[in-house]
C-alpha cells in the first residue's frame, strides 16, 4: 500500500509541476497579446559595446571626446569626455555644447567627436589618435580601468609617430610618450 500511496503522490506532483508550468506559459501569451511589440534597438556589428551598454574602455555610445582647441602641430592636445547638451548651430558658431564629464562644467567647442577603440589597421604612423593620462607601472599610458576613471581623468588626443614597438605591444606618440596598444581609441567617422 505505501508503493500505491508513492506513485499517487509523484503523479499529483508531476501533474501541479506541468499544470504550473503550462499556466506560466499562458501567463506569458496573455500579455504578449495586450502588451506592445517593443522592437529590440540592434547594435551595429562594428560597435565594440558590450552587454553593460560600454566598450572595454568603459566609454559609452552617448560620450563624446571634446578639445577646446586643435591638434594642429601640436605633439599633443587635451580632450576630455562629455556628453553633448546641444547641437552646434549658426547661432553658436557651429560649437555644441558639452557637459564635461570631469568637473561637470559646460564646455561649448567645435572640437569633438565619438570614438572606438583602434584595431590593428588604425595603428599606422601620423594616425590621430586619442590616449588616458595615466600610465601603468612601466611608464606605459594605459586604458582606464573603470568608468570613474575614463570620466575623471585628462585624455590625450595626439598622433602616432612610431610603431617598431608594435608587436611588443606598444606604440608611441607625439610628445614621445609610449602607450599600450590596446590603449588607444580612434575617431569614429
Amino acid at each position: 500500500m505505501p508503493k500505491k500511496r508513492y506513485m499517487q503522490l509523484a503523479a499529483l506532483l508531476a501533474a501541479l509541476l506541468a499544470l504550473a508550468f503550462l499556466a506560466g506559459c499562458g501567463v506569458n501569451r496573455a500579455l504578449g497579446a495586450i502588451m506592445p511589440a517593443v522592437p529590440v534597438a540592434q547594435t551595429p556589428s562594428s560597435s565594440q559595446v558590450n552587454q553593460s551598454g560600454s566598450d572595454a574602455h568603459f566609454v559609452v555610445l552617448d560620450d563624446y571626446f571634446i578639445m577646446e582647441t586643435p591638434l594642429g602641430e601640436n605633439p599633443y592636445v587635451y580632450a576630455s569626455v562629455g556628453k553633448m547638451k546641444a547641437v552646434a548651430t549658426a547661432q553658436t558658431n557651429n560649437q555644441a555644447r558639452f557637459l564635461r564629464a570631469m568637473d561637470n562644467q559646460s564646455v561649448l567647442t567645435q572640437y569633438y567627436c565619438k570614438t572606438r577603440i583602434a584595431n590593428s589597421a588604425d595603428l599606422t604612423v601620423g594616425k590621430e589618435v586619442y590616449i588616458l593620462d595615466r600610465t601603468d607601472s612601466s611608464g606605459y599610458h594605459r586604458a582606464p580601468l573603470n568608468a570613474g576613471e575614463k570620466n575623471g581623468s585628462y585624455w590625450f588626443k595626439t598622433k602616432i609617430t612610431d610603431i617598431s614597438r608594435k608587436a611588443q605591444g606598444q606604440v608611441m606618440v607625439g610628445g614621445g610618450l609610449w602607450v599600450n596598444i590596446n590603449a588607444v581609441r580612434v575617431a569614429v567617422n
